[in-house]
């Protein structure tokens, strides 16, 4: 009877460990002597983390997490290091584009050129006088059946006697006359109340290089002419003030 009461237990004690075993799967990594950023409802912070398929089993002490390793088991020694979620960016300029949502128009979806170019018409009937009138990106002349982007002409015809900037991607902008001219303004203001040692290189090159520069631009938009910007290599003015 005894003997039998052993075997019922045994039996017991393993059924138990099977099913045990297969409400938690070994991890294939652990991560030990961290901090992990759990940003659960306390904001808390563990030791360790176990991982299985790319996804998080459990969070705990060094101990805890250790259990759930086996044979198989990538075990990494963080020594100390934070640990934080993964933060998927499927790069749409997150920070920029929040704190210029209010401020510039966008061209993403508008399905012609000469949508877009409304949309300038109206912001210039409805933004205060001088401010500017800002595309920062976001488009491409694909997306519209003219297949082109716009003329500085056409950009004037829209906001007569504004401030307006239409950037394609990263290599070519549009820039009105009077966006010219502020901007000349803007960086002649930026370098004349800085020391030359900390203008950028190519604007040190002469005495007159940062005026004679500014001048041109906005003598090229004062006669309806685009510019591309190379935006890699241009000078660097630093952020002038927005008037």
């Amino acid at each position: 009877m005894t003997k039998t009461l052993l075997f019922i237990a045994v039996l017991a004690a393993c059924v138990l460990s099977t099913k045990g075993n297969a409400q938690a799967p070994a991890a294939d990594t652990i991560l030990v002597n961290g901090k992990v950023v759990t940003l659960d409802g306390a904001t808390s912070a563990a030791q360790a983390i176990a991982i299985r398929d790319g996804k998080i089993l459990s969070t705990g002490s060094n101990a805890d997490i250790r259990s759930r390793a086996d044979s198989r088991t990538h075990i990494v020694d963080v020594s100390g290091r934070t640990v934080i979620p993964g933060l998927m960016d499927s790069h749409i300029h997150a920070l920029r584009a929040g704190l210029t949502y209010s401020t510039e128009l966008s061209w993403a979806g508008v399905p012609s050129l000469a949508k877009g170019l409304e949309l300038i018409r109206e912001a210039a009937r409805t933004m205060p006088p001088g401010a500017w009138i800002k595309i920062g990106g976001g488009w491409t002349e694909l997306q519209f059946p003219e297949k082109r982007g716009p003329t500085v002409a056409e950009l004037v015809a829209a906001a007569p006697d504004r401030p307006v900037y239409v950037q394609r991607l990263y290599n070519t902008a549009w820039i009105t006359p009077a966006g010219g001219r502020a901007r000349a303004r803007q960086a002649l203001r930026w370098c004349s109340g800085r020391p030359r040692r900390s203008w950028p290189s190519s604007a040190r090159q002469s005495k007159n290089t940062a005026r004679t520069g500014t001048r041109a631009i906005a003598a090229a938009t004062s006669r309806g002419r685009e510019i591309s910007m190379r935006f890699w290599s241009r000078p660097k003015l630093g952020r002038p003030d927005s008037s």
